[in-house]
């Protein structure tokens, strides 16, 4: 055994008697019993490294009881007036002993008074230099717990749990331990304490761990339903929160189920309290009021707690009363010693053992045993032996602690459990992700998607099915199912834990259709920033640049009802919108297809050549005050007199032009009150914003859905319809050309870099027109149809599409970032 050394150290002392006046500091008489009950040491045990402080804390106005200490490398002596008196707090760096990585230290503490005797409190801790972090790639937890209220069932190695709870339990706290005190964990919510539980629902919490050395990753998700008013969910709290005897201090902890109490005194009482009212007790014998023992006897008292879900939790007592005048017994051995799940052959003179428990060994893993002499006391390290948290490959000592009766002899046990690393799965990808309304295209390894459904869809419920659909937990939050409102955005994550705790996470954004006076129509026909396709960081030098990739925008050829009619309306289809951006420009591009029998010479449909075919960009930059595109002149921005259109979602940034390069193009940004302006310092030309338009014949799109039949229809004709068909395929196909116009806009010009468009990103949409109102746009909303088959109030030959007031209500494009 190695030297034992005693030395000084500087006090913290703290008032542990909290039911007395803060402000009240007269000095106290107590015994040295009182003195150790009230005890305090911390750490009070595990990893040490040299430079941790070791505190003991007492009541601080005591007068007559003294503490003195020992501490020394394996098993120390027991405290006495020779030891040294306790003043002040030390570290393991300056205390002489000759240490080496993985010692056990135990630390022995005694309250002394003359004519007075009393039991040792002590710790015991491992040593380690601190060179490196002790196991550097261990992501395990070591416990979870919920307080009194609901027994986790914890397991390292598990790492998915649904736990259902009552009713009245409206919120719930955790606190967790970590296998590897230098891992770092992250926790959502970020708060463990009073985490609110909504009555009828489910609250999921995460703990992920992150070894020291950053190569390892644990997830542990926890599932709490509440159930609802009036449902039946059975309380399952069985533990004690209050376990007391007589004449002696047990030490009591809800998790410890076995405890030894050594009394003078005869009779004793034990005392009791079930954390749940609901929960029921029964005790052997059934009156603990008043337990008569003769000296030197030994009773055991059994206190079964019965959960109201049946779960139960069994307590064991041993009260042995002391012999007076006799010579007090020095036999600290054990009599027996067992492991629940492992293998240990026990002799009393053995004292270091080794213990591998099974991998698939799933029940609880715990220590049993009994000491020769009913007089010895026995202090564990972890205090509660009877469901010990083991980390797979990890190796966890136990300590015991045998003081004899005569408080002077001791002997420690060390065990030392090892559970096998099983074969765990690291599969956390999903098979597949369904939707009850709206559709995705997916990918196991594209983890983010959205779709947009039509605004009388209320609800949608989101399933995933999991690859390794036998081992990996899959959960969703806030929940599977969410409700919708018109013109809202609801995302479902869904988070999947593979058997070894490997994570990943999904999401789902569900945009809902606008209500009232236009909507969009959700099919697969369109769509706006489809699995979170926002453009393409590539630089566009010509139109071989653009692919299907750039996409952000899908529409469908032909959605108007083809009832415009006269010289001064026509129908602009257009089709998909496409975006790009580098360093210096932001590039649109949309595609506007010439479908049926009509050939693009034709002057009716050469748009690209028609000089009063105009068109516009309308941006939300997130950097100016956003309006719905009013002109604080009472104007359009095209000149005409009267509102004919609103923007919902708003825009600050406006850009008016004719492909055909006919008159001189606006840029328009708005002023303080969020309206444009022809006031010079808003209309800007776009030489000055570094704004530049192309046009080319073609397509890039390598489909093209629409309908050919829909001449004269209205808008409640036109939605109701659903035979679209791919006029790239079809017998139309040789028919069918269109024209790709490309819009160059520096980043400067709008006021942000790449980064901000990386980062924060931008909302986008292109429209046509033939002087006053809208004709077309992307994304598409069913306002653009609404009154073409109605006439022009000034001129009978002309649809009144040219001055409805377009109530644009779907949500814009998006550009850089969702």
């Amino acid at each position: 055994m190695k030297k034992i050394v005693s030395f000084l150290f500087p006090i913290f002392l703290l008032v542990l008697f909290s039911c007395a006046d803060e402000k009240h500091t007269e000095n106290i008489t107590v015994t040295p019993s009182q003195m150790m009950s009230a005890i305090r040491i911390e750490p009070a045990g595990g990893y040490i490294l040299p430079t941790d402080t070791i505190t003991i804390y007492a009541p601080s106005n005591a007068t007559d009881a003294a503490l003195y200490y020992e501490i020394a490398v394996g098993n120390c002596k027991e405290p006495t007036t020779a030891s040294t008196k306790y003043t002040s707090e030390f570290t393991l760096s300056n205390i002489g002993l000759t240490l080496e990585d993985g010692d056990l230290i135990t630390l022995k503490v005694l309250a002394v008074k003359d004519g007075y005797e009393d039991l040792t409190s002590l710790a015991t801790y491992v040593y380690s230099t601190g060179a490196e972090p002790i196991i550097d790639t261990n992501a395990f937890l070591e416990s979870v717990d919920a307080g009194n209220v609901v027994d986790l069932g914890f397991s390292p190695s598990k790492f998915s749990y649904d736990v259902q709870l009552t009713n009245d339990v409206e919120k719930i706290s955790l606190t967790y331990k970590k296998s590897n005190s230098s891992a770092t964990v992250y926790t959502s919510p970020s708060s463990l304490t009073d985490i609110s539980l909504a009555a009828g629902q489910s609250t999921t919490v995460l703990m992920s761990v992150v070894s020291s050395d950053g190569s390892t990753t644990k997830r542990y998700a926890f599932s709490f339903y509440r159930a609802g008013s009036g449902e039946d969910i059975k309380d399952s709290n069985c533990y004690l929160s209050n376990l007391a005897v007589s004449d002696a201090t047990i030490g009591f902890n809800k998790d410890k189920t076995t405890y030894t109490a050594t009394v003078s005194t005869s009779p004793v009482t034990v005392t009791y309290q079930a954390a749940s009212s609901k929960a029921t007790v029964n005790t052997d014998p059934s009156d603990l009021s008043s337990i008569a023992l003769a000296e030197g006897e030994t009773k055991n008292v059994t206190i079964t707690v019965k959960a109201e879900s049946g779960a139960v939790k069994t307590y064991n007592l041993a009260i042995y009363r002391s012999t007076n005048g006799d010579t007090k017994s020095s036999d600290a051995t054990l009599k027996n010693l067992a492991v629940t799940g492992g293998s240990l052959s026990f002799n009393s003179t053995t004292t270091d053992y080794d213990v591998t428990i099974p991998s698939d060994y799933s029940g609880t893993v715990s220590i049993s045993y009994a000491t020769n002499h009913a007089g010895a006391n026995v202090t564990t390290s972890p205090s509660n032996l009877d469901n010990i948290s083991l980390t797979p490959s990890v190796t966890t000592p136990v300590i015991l602690i045998v003081t004899a009766e005569d408080l002077t002899t001791t002997k420690t046990y060390k065990i030392n459990l090892t559970k096998d690393s099983p074969s765990q799965s690291d599969n956390a990808y999903l098979s597949n992700i369904t939707l009850s309304a709206g559709s995705i295209t997916f990918s196991r390894e594209n983890l983010s998607y959205s779709t947009t459904v039509e605004e009388t869809v209320t609800s949608v419920t989101v399933t995933a099915t999991a690859e390794d659909s036998n081992k990996a937990k899959v959960t969703y939050n806030p929940a599977q199912t969410v409700t919708l409102t018109a013109g809202s955005t609801s995302t479902v994550t869904i988070n999947v834990i593979a058997e070894d705790g490997t994570s990943k996470t999904y999401s789902v954004s569900v945009k809902c259709g606008s209500s009232g006076g236009g909507g969009s129509v959700t099919t697969k026909y369109y769509w706006t920033n489809d699995n979170n396709a926002v453009g393409t960081n590539k630089t566009i030098s010509s139109f071989s640049d653009w692919t299907e990739a750039e996409k952000i925008v899908q529409g469908a050829a032909n959605d108007d009802p083809r009832a415009f009619r006269g010289y001064h309306e026509k129908a602009t289809d257009f089709y998909a919108l496409y975006a790009a951006y580098d360093d210096t420009n932001l590039y649109l591009m949309v595609e506007m297809p010439s479908i049926d029998d009509r050939d693009i010479t034709s002057k009716d449909w050469q748009y690209a050549l028609d000089e009063n075919l105009g068109m516009g960009v309308a941006i939300n930059t997130g950097k100016g005050v956003p309006g719905d595109g009013e002109m604080d002149t009472g104007i359009t921005p095209w000149n005409a007199a009267g509102k004919f259109y609103s923007i919902k979602e708003g825009i600050d940034t406006l850009l008016m032009f004719h492909p055909a390069e006919y008159g001189t193009p606006g840029f328009f940004i708005t002023n303080s009150s969020g309206k444009f302006s022809y006031d010079k310092s808003y209309c800007l030309t776009w030489a000055e914003k570094g704004a530049s338009t192309d046009r080319e014949v073609g397509l890039v799109s390598k489909n093209l859905y629409g309908r050919s039949d829909n001449y004269g229809l209205t808008e409640t004709e036109y939605l109701a319809k659903t035979d679209y068909v791919d006029m790239l395929t079809d017998s139309q196909k040789s028919n069918v050309t269109g024209y790709k116009y490309q819009i160059t806009i520096s980043l400067a010009g709008l006021g942000i870099d790449k980064s901000y468009l990386q980062s924060t990103g931008i909302s986008v949409m292109v429209f046509s027109t033939f002087g006053t109102s809208m004709m077309d746009a992307l994304p598409w909303d069913s306002c653009l149809i609404d009154n073409a088959a109605k006439s022009y109030s000034f001129d009978d030959s002309t649809s009144q599409e040219k001055e409805d007031v377009d109530e644009y209500k779907v949500s814009l494009a998006r550009v850089g970032h969702m």
